[in-house]
């Protein structure tokens, strides 16, 4: 928490393992020993951060079943993390200058393939069994970055309320959607 609270305030570029080492009260080998290297010890904090948010949208979506449900269900768990806690949406989706090269910026991509699986994972489940997998993917690809992007837009705007970036968010994904659904325009 401590390297996480430093890398929100000062930025990924700006941290040093000295400065974690100073704001947690032990020496630099300790944090070495535990985390290997600055890069290993901001993936620590990313999936802190990410477990965090997966258990917000476990606790909303047990029991869901309605896609439609579902999906306003985990947009509303997005928006009110971004909402919330801004800076450690900025850590975690931001940009916030970590290199996206080497083994920090595999691991990173890594991270978000496993969001983004989980986006068409969902879909899957819900559309028409003629539906390739290309049109889930693309499809998951389009809501994953409208997310993120409206997130953005979200924090730029403070005086849009969270209700109506979630029911503006849902209502454009699932219009995208109908026409994969069973039962939709397309079947």
């Amino acid at each position: 928490d401590v390297a996480e609270a430093l890398f929100i305030t000062k930025g990924y570029d700006r941290t040093s393992i000295g400065d974690v080492a100073t704001a947690a009260g032990v020496s630099r080998p300790v944090v070495y020993e535990y985390h290997g290297s600055k890069e290993g010890l901001y993936l620590a904090a990313l999936e802190r951060a990410k477990r965090r948010l997966a258990d917000d949208y476990t606790a909303a979506l047990a029991g869901l079943r309605d896609p439609e449900m579902i999906l306003r269900a985990a947009a509303d768990v997005w928006f009110s993390f971004v909402e919330r806690d801004p800076e450690r949406w900025v850590l975690l989706y931001g940009g916030s200058a970590v290199p996206l090269t080497g083994e920090l910026g595999d691991r990173l991509a890594a991270v978000n393939a496993n969001g983004l699986g989980n986006y068409v994972r969902a879909i899957r489940r819900w559309v028409r069994p003629d539906v390739s997998a290309r049109t889930v993917e693309v499809t998951a690809h389009l809501i994953f970055g409208a997310a993120h992007q409206l997130a953005q837009w979200f924090l730029d705007n403070p005086d849009v309320t969270r209700g109506e970036v979630v029911d503006r968010f849902a209502q454009f994904c699932w219009a995208g959607m109908a026409p994969l659904l069973p039962g939709g325009p397309d079947a």
